[in-house]
């Protein structure tokens, strides 16, 4: 198995011990949030956040992840369903359908529509647009447990990303809502039951997303010096948003004259895509009641923005540990309107990244690690060349019918072309594939069918 990425899983409650059940089960997510941040820049934080949580709670700071693919998608699933992917499915963000030799995405479906309010949303020739659902998810996530067991509990998830509330939210939640975020719409599948409620047409019709046009990302804090705790700001291999540079302060979107699509990616790659699920999240709760009746409900929130701004300025950056400060901030108001609304002891909090991250190449370089980057189409190419050269090819022919992650699909028809077997022409890749600079360990279906034990 490759190697397993490390990552913190946090469960903390406002109360050690629950003499009666919770009234709501509130599951947290930072998308990316790296479990040495918590012990990093902990003296950083407040007392009602992140910190709250470590010190009234129960902290596994020594938690893993017991797979390879530890992405977006395969880790929602993960915490949702309590077992691992080769169980629950979910393998990846995408994979190679091979029998339809096309690339599936984890929560595509064409049998549903992407709706607003109750109402389907169309592009540009008028045509409903489609959205995702869970039924790729093999099993049922703790709210489908809940649900069946007590019918009136109520479930809903949210999230900027469609996968992560999908996959949280399964097959019998009562609402599942994300962003769209190139138009700033929260937006649902129509596999969920109708929910458009006038406090939701309210909230949407308030334009949420908008709220920070024409203003701009800046640190959060002036009496901690980012430079000590996260370096300088201008590191090599960073990355610029959505138009937003490189530095602080980071317009939304400096070539946006209007909210378009620019605008509203800007504003998910930042804090503020947090915020916006904050509000969300606390007006949903106090609007629909939840953990204020008889039956347990439960309540996910994916924060996606994490994940964006790490991506695009690196786990080292002072970007991350601004949005860092401010998820413990945000993390504080979301415990304190719990606190007042649904009242200490009454409900539990859990709260886990659904992967971690590795530095930046440019970042450790300096310090002597060998590193660098190679991207799977790059790395495609490359083995399309041997296998041309091997068998004396056309350069044109496509022996590598798609790649997606970590996976690299052959063309059944260029090998049945070729009368060469499937099993023989994949363990002669996967051993020019170990012999390239920066490829680990490789695995070929058939390795992955072994037992365990025999690697």
């Amino acid at each position: 198995m490759a190697r397993i990425l490390p990552v913190v899983i946090l469960l903390a409650s406002t109360l050690a011990l629950h003499a009666a059940p919770p009234k709501l089960v509130v599951m947290l997510v930072f998308d990316q949030m790296r479990g040495d941040y918590l012990t990093r820049w902990k003296d950083q934080f407040g007392t009602g956040g992140l910190a709250r949580l470590c010190t009234e709670g129960v902290w596994w700071n020594d938690a893993h992840y017991p797979y390879a693919m530890t992405v977006t998608a395969a880790g929602h699933a993960t915490i949702a369903t309590g077992v691992t992917p080769n169980i629950h499915g979910i393998v990846g963000n995408d994979w190679i359908d091979y029998p339809k030799h096309a690339k599936a995405y984890c929560v595509e479906s064409q049998r549903w529509e992407l709706q607003s309010l109750g109402v389907s949303l169309v592009d540009q020739e008028g045509k409903p647009r489609p959205a995702g659902s869970p039924e790729k998810l093999l099993v049922p996530t703790v709210g489908d447990l809940l649900k069946e067991s007590s019918p009136t509990s109520r479930v809903f998830s949210i999230s900027a990303k469609d996968r992560s509330a999908i996959l949280m939210a399964g097959r019998k939640a009562d609402g599942c809502f994300w962003l769209d975020s190139k138009k700033g719409q929260i937006v649902t599948s129509s596999f969920f039951p109708p929910f458009a409620p006038n406090w939701l047409r309210s909230f949407v019709g308030s334009d949420p997303a908008g709220q920070w046009f024409g203003k701009q990302w800046d640190r959060l804090r002036t009496d901690i010096d980012y430079v000590s705790l996260a370096g300088v700001d201008d590191q090599p291999g960073e990355g610029v948003g959505k138009g937003q540079g490189k530095t602080f302060p980071h317009p939304f979107s400096a070539k946006s004259t209007t909210k378009d699509e620019d605008y509203y990616e800007s504003v998910v790659i930042s804090p503020m895509g947090n915020d916006l699920l904050v509000d969300l999240a606390i007006e949903l709760a106090r609007q629909e009641k939840l953990g204020r009746r008889d039956s347990a409900d439960l309540l996910a929130i994916s924060f996606s923005s994490n994940d964006l701004v790490g991506h695009n300025w690196g786990p080292d950056s002072q970007e991350v540990l601004d949005i860092t400060l401010r998820s413990d901030q945000q993390v504080r108001r979301l415990l304190d309107f719990l606190d007042e609304h649904v009242g200490k002891g009454n409900y539990i909090v859990t709260l886990s990244a659904d992967h971690g991250v590795c530095p930046l190449p440019e970042r450790v370089q300096p310090a002597g690690t060998e590193t660098g980057r190679l991207t799977t189409e790059e790395f495609s190419k490359e083995a399309n060349h041997y296998l041309n050269t091997k068998h004396s090819s056309a350069p044109t022919t496509r022996w590598i019918d798609d790649a997606a992650n970590m996976w690299i699909t052959l063309s059944p028809s260029v090998l049945a072309e070729r009368n060469l077997d499937l099993k023989e022409a994949a363990t002669d890749l996967a051993q020019w594939c170990r012999s390239q600079r920066g490829v680990a360990k490789v695995f070929t279906r058939w390795d992955l069918e072994k037992p365990s034990s025999q690697e």
